[in-house]
Order: structure tokens, then C-alpha cells, then sequence
């Protein structure tokens, strides 16, 4: 097999291989992970449940040396070999180093966009107090004060959640919106009917 079949050979592959794994990213199969988009709740003892449509995970992506960062190599190695041996006429040796440079750029710039995908679908710290002073809707009924748990749900660390919560006076029912006072361990949200 001479040079230019084998350029043909990788960058074919390679841009088989990259458009099913990215698919299967995008549809959450393989390294897609799913993850929540949107609502968490909390249980009793304060574990953080997730519960939404999945997306492309961003531990997932692209990073330098991963299957999709070594792929993009591939491919930008072997259409840019196969343009120099057959569009530019470079000699082997220099088409080969031309298609190594090219496609270890490719490499970073995959890589370079999978450190920004992480940054932005990085989710924030979950951090309860963050809750204090905001406005909720009661999602199961929160029994009055000393008489158990409720659960609210309200935007906690930029993130709408479902939290177990308690009255600071008497019961507040399902759907009434409620104002967060304050935090306890668990965690458990202290609230009041909005409008008191």
C-alpha cells in the first residue's frame, strides 16, 4: 500500500469512527453520560438525587488524550497528507510532516474545546444556604412546626432542587409559595408561607 492509499485508509476511518462517536455523545450512549439539566431533590439523610433529560456529558468530552482528541488527530492528519501528496505535490517525507503538524492542532483544538465545554456545563457547588431569603413552592406538604417533614422546591446554587423543609409555624400545603429563613443540617429548610 502506498502513501496516499494509506492517507485515504485513516482519514476515512478516522471520520467515521469521530461522527459515530459523536453521535452517540449527543444521544447519551457511550461516554455520554446523563446528567440532570435542571431539578434535584434531596432525601432524608441530604443526598442529592438528580432527575431530568440527559446531555453531553462534559467529564465526557473531548481532552487531550482521550478517543475523540486522538481521532481529530487521525483525521486531520490523514486529509491533510492526502491534500499534500495529491493537491500540493509534496514528497512524502514533507507531506507526512505537514500532516503531523496539521493533525496534532487538530489534537489541541479538540482538546481546547472540551476544556470549554466543561466550563460551561460545569455545574456550580450545591450549597443550601444559598436557599436562605428565597422564594419557593411547597412540593409535598409541610407539616406545622415539631410535626415532621415537607419538601419545598426553590433555587439553590443557581439550580431549582427539591429539599426536605420544615415549618417555622404552622402547616403549609402543597403548592403555597414560601419564603426560605433558614438552614439546618441535612439539609433541611426552615420556611415560612409567603406574605407572613
Amino acid at each position: 500500500m502506498n502513501d496516499i492509499s494509506l492517507y485515504w485508509v485513516i482519514a476515512l476511518a478516522s471520520s467515521v469512527l469521530f461522527g459515530i462517536k459523536l453521535f452517540l455523545a449527543l444521544v447519551g450512549i457511550g461516554d455520554g453520560d446523563a446528567h440532570d439539566m435542571g431539578f434535584e431533590h434531596a432525601d432524608g439523610d441530604g443526598a442529592v438525587h438528580q432527575s431530568a433529560s440527559p446531555h453531553l456529558s462534559s467529564e465526557a468530552a473531548f481532552t487531550l488524550i482521550s478517543l475523540q482528541s486522538i481521532l481529530a488527530f487521525l483525521m486531520g492528519a490523514g486529509w491533510t497528507g492526502l491534500a499534500a501528496r495529491k493537491e500540493w505535490e509534496l514528497g512524502p517525507g514533507l507531506a507526512a510532516l505537514t500532516a503531523f503538524v496539521i493533525g496534532f492542532l487538530m489534537m489541541l483544538l479538540a482538546s481546547y474545546l472540551a476544556w470549554v465545554l466543561r466550563k460551561l456545563t460545569k455545574s456550580p457547588p450545591f450549597d443550601p444556604k444559598t436557599a436562605v431569603g428565597q422564594v419557593g413552592k411547597v412540593y409535598l406538604t409541610v407539616p406545622a412546626k415539631g410535626g415532621g417533614f415537607g419538601q419545598v422546591e426553590v433555587l439553590v446554587s443557581g439550580r431549582k432542587r427539591i429539599i426536605n423543609a420544615m415549618s417555622s409555624g404552622g402547616e403549609i400545603g402543597s403548592f403555597k409559595e414560601v419564603r426560605v429563613l433558614e438552614v439546618h443540617d441535612g439539609p433541611t429548610l426552615v420556611v415560612e408561607p409567603l406574605g407572613v
